[in-house]
């Protein structure tokens, strides 16, 4: 239900409690995966709506992977899950490595 309307009655009391957390610009960028793009603040607004949003996973990680092919490096993914969900989906095809 994560990332749907149906985290709607918690949002409110995640919004108060995220509000608390004091948040810091990151060093390094990040995709994030709600809308795709590098982004490198993050605040409770962000992460009320990522609970409640549909997450944009496939525009982040091939953002990602056209960036580190133009700027040579391979990038880095971190899951934040109770369980591997969204390895299976970082498999590159052979024509992408270089």
């Amino acid at each position: 239900a994560a990332h749907t309307s149906f985290m709607a009655p918690i949002l409110s009391e995640f919004h108060t409690v995220a509000s608390k957390i004091m948040y810091k610009t990151s060093a390094t960028p990040v995709f994030d995966t709600l809308h795709g793009e590098i982004r490198t603040n993050f605040d409770a607004n962000y992460w009320t709506k990522q609970l409640s949003h549909t997450v944009q996973f496939h525009a982040a990680t091939t953002a990602s992977r056209a960036l580190g092919k133009k700027d040579h490096f391979k990038p880095v993914y971190i899951e934040l899950n109770p369980s591997v969900i969204l390895e299976k989906y970082l498999t590159e095809p052979k024509q992408d490595i270089d």
